[in-house]
């Protein structure tokens, strides 16, 4: 049997975009199809349904043979905690019986993608909780003064105005008191939802905690001054 160093091409389906798939074409050896006769394999974004994933990776595999003018194909399913989210297709020219030893490496494969992801997928995840307020979903303390920091350097190097307008609510410890926090917490995020439909793409809103907001606005949000800005979101 032929190791697998004679398997001449890998292709990952894993969520990616068009573009994103279309791109890495090259890079991965795989020949680019002829517009008009050829289509893109269908990204998968996430779990591919019900269904055994032998079946489903099958027809993964048939979809790449059809796509690319492939004849010989060996598949294995990446599976995550969310379930089958796409396949390895491996493919050769010739039509021998995959070895033994290409099945194991394609399954550790599999395997050590679907752990790559997840792990990818925990950052992010981790990295968004870290910088989000979990009950408006708006730029925590952190990411707040972090983008502060570089609207400053912005400004200092592009001889630009820099404004931050610290916003709170009066009298907000009386609704907690009165009508409890299941009604302050709706206030704050009405609020949270109501200033950011004044502000514009380029200007940033935070909450540093409890009822505390901050906006920041540059460049042409301070056209008309700071007071403008303030007046539009009151």
């Amino acid at each position: 049997a032929k190791s697998p160093a004679h398997c001449h091409r890998v292709l990952l389906i894993a969520g990616r975009t068009r573009a994103e798939a279309v791109a890495s074409l090259p890079v991965l050896g795989v020949p680019m199809p002829r517009p008009g006769r050829a289509r893109l394999v269908a990204p998968v974004a996430g779990p591919l349904g019900a269904g055994r994933d032998a079946d489903i990776t099958d027809r993964i595999a048939a979809r790449v043979r059809s796509s690319f003018g492939l004849s010989q194909t060996l598949a294995a399913p990446i599976r995550t905690g969310n379930g089958l989210i796409g396949a390895i297709v491996l493919s050769r020219r010739d039509r021998e019986a995959w070895p033994d030893s290409a099945r194991r490496l394609l399954s550790g494969a599999a395997r050590e993608t679907a752990t790559a992801l997840e792990r990818a997928n925990s950052l992010r995840e981790a990295a968004a909780q870290a910088s989000t307020d979990a009950l408006t979903g708006l730029p925590n303390r952190t990411l707040i003064l972090d983008r502060l920091e570089q609207m400053l350097m912005r400004g200092r190097r592009n001889q630009t105005p820099v404004a931050t307008l610290f916003i709170d609510l009066d009298n907000f410890k009386d609704i907690n008191d009165t009508l409890g926090h299941r009604a302050g917490d709706h206030l704050l995020r009405a609020v949270a939802s109501r200033l950011k439909c004044a502000l514009r793409d380029i200007d940033a809103l935070g909450r540093l905690a409890g009822d505390e907001f901050v906006v920041l606005a540059e460049g042409m949000s301070l056209a008309a001054g700071p007071e403008l800005i303030a007046e539009r979101l009151l």
